[in-house]
Protein backbone atom coordinates (compact mmCIF):
# COMPACT_ATOMS: atom_id res chain seq x y z
CA UNK A 1 0.00 0.00 0.00
CA UNK A 2 3.05 2.49 0.79
CA UNK A 3 4.64 1.70 -2.89
CA UNK A 4 1.69 2.23 -4.14
CA UNK A 5 0.47 5.56 -2.39
CA UNK A 6 4.09 6.82 -2.47
CA UNK A 7 4.82 6.27 -6.75
CA UNK A 8 1.46 6.23 -8.43
CA UNK A 9 -0.61 7.73 -6.50
CA UNK A 10 1.43 10.87 -4.62
CA UNK A 11 3.62 11.19 -8.09
CA UNK A 12 0.44 11.52 -10.09
CA UNK A 13 -1.17 14.90 -7.56
CA UNK A 14 1.91 16.29 -7.46
CA UNK A 15 2.14 16.73 -11.01
CA UNK A 16 -1.06 17.28 -11.81
CA UNK A 17 -1.62 19.99 -9.48
CA UNK A 18 1.79 22.09 -10.28
CA UNK A 19 2.38 25.76 -9.77
CA UNK A 20 0.85 26.93 -13.18
CA UNK A 21 -2.59 28.67 -13.26
CA UNK A 22 -5.26 26.59 -14.30
CA UNK A 23 -9.22 28.23 -13.92
CA UNK A 24 -8.21 30.47 -11.00
CA UNK A 25 -10.91 31.70 -9.65
CA UNK A 26 -11.33 35.62 -10.17
CA UNK A 27 -14.17 37.96 -9.29
CA UNK A 28 -14.91 41.60 -11.37
CA UNK A 29 -16.24 44.55 -9.59
CA UNK A 30 -17.70 46.53 -12.98
CA UNK A 31 -18.21 50.04 -11.61
CA UNK A 32 -18.16 51.50 -15.48
CA UNK A 33 -20.85 48.59 -16.96
CA UNK A 34 -20.34 49.77 -20.38
CA UNK A 35 -19.80 47.46 -23.71
CA UNK A 36 -15.86 48.30 -23.59
CA UNK A 37 -15.25 47.64 -19.93
CA UNK A 38 -17.44 44.25 -20.61
CA UNK A 39 -14.86 43.22 -23.96
CA UNK A 40 -12.18 42.79 -21.23
CA UNK A 41 -14.01 40.93 -18.47
CA UNK A 42 -15.24 38.57 -21.33
CA UNK A 43 -11.52 37.83 -21.75
CA UNK A 44 -10.75 36.84 -18.41
CA UNK A 45 -11.51 32.80 -18.55
CA UNK A 46 -10.17 29.51 -19.46
CA UNK A 47 -8.00 27.89 -19.01
CA UNK A 48 -5.84 29.91 -16.80
CA UNK A 49 -8.93 31.75 -15.01
CA UNK A 50 -12.35 31.41 -13.93
CA UNK A 51 -14.54 34.27 -13.80
CA UNK A 52 -16.50 33.20 -10.35
CA UNK A 53 -18.92 36.16 -10.07
CA UNK A 54 -19.18 39.51 -10.54
CA UNK A 55 -19.49 41.80 -7.81
CA UNK A 56 -21.63 45.07 -7.20
CA UNK A 57 -20.17 46.68 -4.07
CA UNK A 58 -17.06 47.72 -1.95
CA UNK A 59 -18.64 45.67 0.85
CA UNK A 60 -18.65 42.42 -1.48
CA UNK A 61 -15.07 42.78 -2.50
CA UNK A 62 -13.92 43.01 1.16
CA UNK A 63 -16.37 39.97 2.35
CA UNK A 64 -15.02 37.51 -0.50
CA UNK A 65 -11.33 38.65 -0.27
CA UNK A 66 -11.80 38.12 3.76
CA UNK A 67 -13.74 34.76 3.83
CA UNK A 68 -10.82 33.63 1.16
CA UNK A 69 -13.72 32.48 -1.22
CA UNK A 70 -11.62 34.97 -4.07
CA UNK A 71 -7.80 35.65 -3.63
CA UNK A 72 -7.90 38.21 -6.63
CA UNK A 73 -11.07 40.69 -7.31
CA UNK A 74 -10.70 43.06 -10.73
CA UNK A 75 -11.88 46.69 -10.45
CA UNK A 76 -13.11 48.52 -12.79
CA UNK A 77 -13.96 52.19 -11.89
CA UNK A 78 -16.74 54.15 -13.45
CA UNK A 79 -14.62 56.52 -15.75
CA UNK A 80 -12.91 53.76 -17.65
CA UNK A 81 -14.65 53.58 -21.10
CA UNK A 82 -14.58 57.66 -21.20
CA UNK A 83 -11.27 57.88 -20.45
CA UNK A 84 -10.25 55.56 -23.42
CA UNK A 85 -12.97 57.40 -25.77
CA UNK A 86 -10.74 60.43 -24.92
CA UNK A 87 -7.42 59.62 -24.93
CA UNK A 88 -6.58 59.68 -21.75
CA UNK A 89 -5.06 57.16 -19.68
CA UNK A 90 -7.60 54.13 -18.07
CA UNK A 91 -6.84 52.57 -14.82
CA UNK A 92 -7.63 49.55 -13.21
CA UNK A 93 -7.61 47.96 -9.62
CA UNK A 94 -6.14 44.77 -9.02
CA UNK A 95 -7.37 43.90 -4.99
CA UNK A 96 -5.09 40.52 -4.06
CA UNK A 97 -4.92 38.32 -1.15
CA UNK A 98 -1.54 38.99 -0.13
CA UNK A 99 -1.49 36.03 1.76
CA UNK A 100 -1.52 33.44 -0.96
CA UNK A 101 1.59 34.93 -2.52
CA UNK A 102 2.90 32.38 -4.82
CA UNK A 103 -0.49 32.40 -6.98
CA UNK A 104 -1.87 35.61 -6.41
CA UNK A 105 1.93 37.00 -7.89
CA UNK A 106 1.35 34.65 -11.27
CA UNK A 107 -2.17 35.65 -11.57
CA UNK A 108 -1.06 39.28 -11.30
CA UNK A 109 1.41 38.51 -14.08
CA UNK A 110 -1.09 36.76 -16.20
CA UNK A 111 -3.75 39.39 -15.53
CA UNK A 112 -1.40 42.16 -16.78
CA UNK A 113 -0.47 40.31 -19.51
CA UNK A 114 -4.43 40.23 -20.69
CA UNK A 115 -4.86 43.74 -20.03
CA UNK A 116 -1.62 44.63 -21.96
CA UNK A 117 -3.28 42.47 -25.09
CA UNK A 118 -6.50 44.23 -24.56
CA UNK A 119 -5.14 47.40 -24.87
CA UNK A 120 -2.92 46.91 -27.91
CA UNK A 121 -6.79 45.51 -29.62
CA UNK A 122 -8.39 48.71 -28.35
CA UNK A 123 -5.60 50.79 -28.98
CA UNK A 124 -3.29 49.59 -32.11
CA UNK A 125 -0.09 51.39 -33.09
CA UNK A 126 -0.41 53.53 -36.30
CA UNK A 127 0.95 52.23 -39.69
CA UNK A 128 3.32 54.40 -41.44
CA UNK A 129 4.52 56.54 -38.09
CA UNK A 130 7.52 57.35 -37.43
CA UNK A 131 10.28 54.73 -36.55
CA UNK A 132 11.42 54.81 -32.79
CA UNK A 133 14.47 53.31 -32.24
CA UNK A 134 13.63 50.15 -29.48
CA UNK A 135 15.73 47.46 -27.89
CA UNK A 136 14.12 44.04 -29.03
CA UNK A 137 14.45 40.80 -26.50
CA UNK A 138 13.86 37.22 -27.74
CA UNK A 139 13.35 34.74 -25.05
CA UNK A 140 13.64 30.99 -25.41
CA UNK A 141 13.11 28.43 -22.98
CA UNK A 142 15.20 25.21 -23.27
CA UNK A 143 14.02 21.58 -22.28
CA UNK A 144 10.17 23.08 -21.01
CA UNK A 145 9.61 25.34 -23.71
CA UNK A 146 6.22 26.07 -22.65
CA UNK A 147 7.03 26.01 -18.99
CA UNK A 148 4.99 23.58 -17.85
CA UNK A 149 5.26 22.95 -13.95
CA UNK A 150 4.02 19.60 -13.88
CA UNK A 151 6.72 18.16 -15.78
CA UNK A 152 9.35 19.00 -12.52
CA UNK A 153 6.58 18.54 -9.94
CA UNK A 154 6.01 15.02 -10.80
CA UNK A 155 9.75 13.65 -11.40
CA UNK A 156 11.01 15.44 -8.49
CA UNK A 157 8.29 13.69 -6.23
CA UNK A 158 9.09 10.40 -7.74
CA UNK A 159 12.92 11.23 -6.87
CA UNK A 160 11.65 12.25 -3.29
CA UNK A 161 9.67 8.85 -2.69
CA UNK A 162 12.42 7.10 -4.53
CA UNK A 163 14.76 8.14 -1.01
CA UNK A 164 12.78 8.13 1.45
CA UNK A 165 11.48 4.60 0.49
CA UNK A 166 15.17 3.22 0.07
CA UNK A 167 15.64 4.65 3.65
CA UNK A 168 12.51 3.38 5.26
CA UNK A 169 12.30 -0.10 3.34
CA UNK A 170 15.62 -1.39 4.51
CA UNK A 171 15.64 -0.39 7.84
CA UNK A 172 11.60 -1.34 8.78
CA UNK A 173 13.02 -4.97 7.53
CA UNK A 174 15.93 -5.52 10.06
CA UNK A 175 13.46 -3.36 12.55
CA UNK A 176 11.32 -6.19 12.28
CA UNK A 177 13.78 -8.77 12.77
CA UNK A 178 13.93 -7.34 16.32
CA UNK A 179 10.52 -7.01 16.89
CA UNK A 180 9.87 -10.36 16.47
CA UNK A 181 13.20 -11.93 17.60
CA UNK A 182 15.08 -13.08 14.95
CA UNK A 183 17.62 -10.96 14.66
CA UNK A 184 19.81 -13.14 17.11
CA UNK A 185 19.46 -16.16 14.41
CA UNK A 186 20.51 -13.91 12.15
CA UNK A 187 23.89 -13.42 13.93
CA UNK A 188 24.78 -16.77 14.41
CA UNK A 189 24.32 -18.15 11.18
CA UNK A 190 27.48 -18.56 9.29
CA UNK A 191 27.57 -15.72 6.81
CA UNK A 192 28.99 -12.01 7.04
CA UNK A 193 27.37 -8.97 8.25
CA UNK A 194 27.96 -7.64 4.31
CA UNK A 195 25.95 -10.76 2.82
CA UNK A 196 23.29 -10.05 5.28
CA UNK A 197 22.99 -6.38 4.61
CA UNK A 198 22.94 -7.48 0.58
CA UNK A 199 20.00 -10.25 1.41
CA UNK A 200 17.84 -6.90 2.80
CA UNK A 201 19.16 -4.37 0.43
CA UNK A 202 18.97 -6.05 -3.44
CA UNK A 203 15.34 -7.03 -2.87
CA UNK A 204 14.46 -3.81 -1.57
CA UNK A 205 16.66 -2.20 -4.56
CA UNK A 206 14.68 -4.30 -6.86
CA UNK A 207 11.20 -3.47 -5.64
CA UNK A 208 11.85 0.53 -5.93
CA UNK A 209 13.13 -0.01 -9.25
CA UNK A 210 10.34 -2.11 -10.74
CA UNK A 211 7.98 0.46 -9.06
CA UNK A 212 10.01 3.40 -10.74
CA UNK A 213 9.94 1.88 -14.16
CA UNK A 214 6.20 1.36 -13.29
CA UNK A 215 5.96 4.89 -12.00
CA UNK A 216 7.59 6.39 -15.09
CA UNK A 217 5.76 5.06 -17.70
CA UNK A 218 2.15 4.58 -16.33
CA UNK A 219 2.42 8.13 -14.49
CA UNK A 220 4.88 10.43 -16.13
CA UNK A 221 4.62 9.62 -19.36
CA UNK A 222 1.24 8.15 -19.69
CA UNK A 223 -0.44 10.58 -17.49
CA UNK A 224 1.20 13.79 -16.99
CA UNK A 225 2.71 13.75 -20.19
CA UNK A 226 5.96 14.35 -19.38
CA UNK A 227 8.61 13.97 -22.16
CA UNK A 228 11.94 11.65 -21.67
CA UNK A 229 14.52 12.78 -23.69
CA UNK A 230 17.95 11.27 -22.17
CA UNK A 231 18.20 6.80 -21.83
CA UNK A 232 15.60 5.35 -18.97
CA UNK A 233 18.14 2.57 -18.41
CA UNK A 234 21.18 5.35 -17.33
CA UNK A 235 18.97 6.96 -15.32
CA UNK A 236 17.56 3.47 -13.41
CA UNK A 237 21.37 2.68 -13.13
CA UNK A 238 22.35 6.10 -11.24
CA UNK A 239 18.75 5.31 -9.21
CA UNK A 240 20.83 2.02 -8.17
CA UNK A 241 23.91 3.50 -6.97
CA UNK A 242 21.57 6.12 -4.73
CA UNK A 243 19.29 3.35 -3.75
CA UNK A 244 22.41 1.49 -2.20
CA UNK A 245 23.88 4.82 -0.50
CA UNK A 246 20.19 5.71 0.80
CA UNK A 247 19.71 2.02 1.78
CA UNK A 248 23.20 2.54 4.19
CA UNK A 249 21.16 5.11 5.73
CA UNK A 250 18.46 3.00 6.43
CA UNK A 251 20.36 0.09 7.61
CA UNK A 252 22.40 2.75 10.13
CA UNK A 253 19.08 3.99 11.30
CA UNK A 254 18.02 0.07 11.91
CA UNK A 255 20.78 -0.27 14.77
CA UNK A 256 19.48 3.09 16.66
CA UNK A 257 15.76 2.21 16.18
CA UNK A 258 14.18 -0.63 18.15
CA UNK A 259 10.41 -0.28 16.84
CA UNK A 260 8.72 0.29 13.75
CA UNK A 261 7.48 3.64 15.03
CA UNK A 262 10.93 4.67 15.68
CA UNK A 263 11.62 3.75 12.56
CA UNK A 264 9.85 5.54 10.59
CA UNK A 265 10.53 9.01 13.00
CA UNK A 266 14.06 8.54 12.88
CA UNK A 267 14.07 8.16 8.84
CA UNK A 268 11.91 11.46 8.75
CA UNK A 269 14.13 13.31 10.56
CA UNK A 270 17.09 12.04 8.42
CA UNK A 271 15.48 12.28 4.86
CA UNK A 272 14.01 15.88 5.63
CA UNK A 273 17.17 17.95 6.19
CA UNK A 274 18.54 15.87 2.99
CA UNK A 275 15.35 17.51 0.75
CA UNK A 276 15.96 20.80 1.88
CA UNK A 277 19.50 21.01 1.42
CA UNK A 278 19.57 18.73 -2.29
CA UNK A 279 18.04 21.72 -4.49
CA UNK A 280 15.25 20.65 -5.43
CA UNK A 281 12.93 22.81 -2.86
CA UNK A 282 14.87 25.80 -2.98
CA UNK A 283 18.06 26.47 -5.32
CA UNK A 284 21.41 25.90 -4.11
CA UNK A 285 22.76 28.77 -6.22
CA UNK A 286 20.15 31.10 -3.63
CA UNK A 287 21.23 29.31 -0.23
CA UNK A 288 23.99 31.11 1.95
CA UNK A 289 27.64 29.94 0.81
CA UNK A 290 28.52 27.91 3.35
CA UNK A 291 25.19 25.61 3.20
CA UNK A 292 25.75 25.25 -0.21
CA UNK A 293 29.27 24.03 0.57
CA UNK A 294 27.26 21.31 3.29
CA UNK A 295 25.41 20.39 0.42
CA UNK A 296 28.11 18.87 -1.60
CA UNK A 297 28.27 15.67 1.39
CA UNK A 298 24.67 14.97 0.84
CA UNK A 299 24.25 11.87 -2.40
CA UNK A 300 20.66 13.52 -2.95
CA UNK A 301 21.65 16.45 -4.03
CA UNK A 302 23.66 15.33 -6.63
CA UNK A 303 21.56 12.29 -7.67
CA UNK A 304 18.42 14.46 -8.60
CA UNK A 305 21.05 16.74 -10.66
CA UNK A 306 22.18 13.57 -12.33
CA UNK A 307 18.26 12.14 -12.89
CA UNK A 308 17.12 15.81 -14.31
CA UNK A 309 20.04 16.19 -16.43
CA UNK A 310 19.31 13.00 -18.11
CA UNK A 311 15.42 12.81 -18.10
CA UNK A 312 15.00 16.86 -19.53
CA UNK A 313 18.31 17.14 -20.78
CA UNK A 314 19.28 14.26 -22.41
CA UNK A 315 22.75 14.29 -20.53
CA UNK A 316 25.03 10.72 -20.82
CA UNK A 317 27.73 9.42 -19.02
CA UNK A 318 30.55 11.72 -20.77
CA UNK A 319 28.49 15.01 -19.33
CA UNK A 320 27.55 13.97 -15.70
CA UNK A 321 31.29 11.70 -14.84
CA UNK A 322 32.28 13.91 -12.28
CA UNK A 323 28.71 14.15 -10.75
CA UNK A 324 28.10 10.18 -11.43
CA UNK A 325 31.61 9.93 -9.71
CA UNK A 326 31.10 12.01 -6.48
CA UNK A 327 27.51 9.81 -5.92
CA UNK A 328 29.35 6.72 -6.00
CA UNK A 329 32.17 7.75 -3.52
CA UNK A 330 29.63 9.20 -1.29
CA UNK A 331 27.72 6.27 -1.70
CA UNK A 332 30.59 3.64 -0.93
CA UNK A 333 31.31 5.42 2.04
CA UNK A 334 27.71 5.75 3.81
CA UNK A 335 27.59 1.72 2.60
CA UNK A 336 30.34 0.80 4.23
CA UNK A 337 30.02 3.21 7.16
CA UNK A 338 26.16 1.43 7.90
CA UNK A 339 27.77 -2.34 7.35
CA UNK A 340 30.07 -0.84 10.49
CA UNK A 341 27.57 0.10 12.62
CA UNK A 342 25.66 -3.11 11.23
CA UNK A 343 28.19 -5.69 12.41
CA UNK A 344 28.71 -4.37 15.63
CA UNK A 345 24.97 -4.35 16.30
CA UNK A 346 25.05 -8.16 15.45
CA UNK A 347 28.14 -8.58 17.64
CA UNK A 348 26.19 -7.03 20.56
CA UNK A 349 23.04 -9.05 19.34
CA UNK A 350 25.34 -12.15 19.80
Amino acid sequence: GLLIFAFFINVWMSGSGGSELKNYAVAVYNIDGTEVSQKLVDKIGPPYFKLDRMLYSDKEVDKVLTEGEISVVLIIPKDFSKNLADGRTAKLQLVMDGTRSNYTTTAMSYLETIIQMYSQEINPPEAGGPKVPSVEIQTMYWYNPNLEGSYRSGISELLIMITLLSVMLPASTMVQEKEIGTIEQLSVTPVSSYEIMLAKIIPMTTLILVCTVLSLYIVIIGILNTPIVGNIPFFLLVTVIHVFSSAGIGLTISTIARSMAETIMFSLIVVTPLLFLSGNITPIIAMNPVVQYLTYIFPLRWYIEISLAIIFKGAGPNDLIKQIIILLVLGLILFFYSASKFRDSLEKAK
